[in-house]
């Protein structure tokens, strides 16, 4: 979103995000080779966290793989490398 303060005129590009949450100690999962990330809610909380950021914060993109085909998968496989070997492993 782009948000434009109106007595500057300065104008600040932002994002909303999902905070994820690496598992297994930010190992490498055997099977996939790849790093596993899950959604989790806040302690306290019933909704998710979200975050908004400066869009230059963000230091580049990953590809996320649901782990199962549900409606509510809530863990992801990060992959960098957005290659179609290992999508097609995974499924």
């Amino acid at each position: 979103m782009k948000v434009q303060d109106i007595k500057t005129g300065l104008v600040n590009r932002l994002v909303l995000l999902d905070r994820l949450y690496v598992e297994n100690s930010e190992k490498l999962k055997n099977i996939t080779g790849l790093i596993t990330v899950t959604l989790r809610t806040a302690k306290g909380l019933t909704g998710t966290i979200e975050l908004v950021v400066g869009i230059k914060l963000i230091m580049g993109m990953a590809y996320l793989v649901p782990e199962t085909a549900e409606v509510n998968n809530k863990q992801w496989y990060i992959n960098n490398r957005i290659d179609l070997e290992t999508f097609n492993r995974i499924y």
